[in-house]
């Protein structure tokens, strides 16, 4: 008998808890969207551009190839210039840390000495569409896309009660 009392008493909390559950609907949040964009800068000439998601509360540019030569500079940046990142080097396939606001600013600085060697009697002309009809290899970096919407933080501010609102003011 007593066995019996315990597997009610078990489905009883079961039914219950379901219940519950079923009364809290919660809709889901959208934390950020890709946005498609198609930059590509040249290794020797200077580079700026203004990446703007109106609403947004972060910037985050994808880089499909980032090939920054020595003496050169990427520089990534709020609109008002409260944050900056800077990026040298060569990497691929890479969200760049985001920028807070609306709107960021990508900036390229060429190297002062930079010289580009191209072969004027290949016959091989050709060259792929994401380096905007570059030489692939004068080519600084390319970005195929940016990521846009809400900073890590803003989602655990949202809270929702699940049931009856029991709460008083203090």
């Amino acid at each position: 008998m007593f066995t019996l009392i315990k597997l009610v008493s078990v489905l009883a909390a079961i039914a219950l808890s379901a219940t519950a559950a079923s009364s809290c609907h919660q809709q889901a949040n959208t934390i950020g969207s890709d946005h498609a964009l198609d930059l590509v800068a040249a290794k020797n000439e200077p580079f700026s551009y203004i990446i703007e998601e109106v609403g947004a509360t972060y910037i985050a540019p994808h880089f499909n190839e980032l090939s920054i030569p020595d003496g050169g500079v990427l520089e990534i940046s709020a609109l008002d210039g409260s944050q900056k990142v800077r990026y040298t080097g060569a990497r691929s396939d890479f969200y760049a840390e985001y920028v807070t606001g609306p709107s960021a600013v990508l900036t390229y600085y060429p190297p002062q000495d930079i010289v580009i060697s191209v072969d004027i009697f290949s016959d091989d002309n050709s060259t792929e569409s994401t380096t905007g009809g570059l030489d692939p290899a004068s080519v600084a970096f390319s970005v195929d896309r940016f990521a846009s919407g809400f900073a890590t933080g803003i989602e655990s501010s949202i809270e929702a009660i699940c049931g009856a609102d029991n709460s008083k003011a203090a």
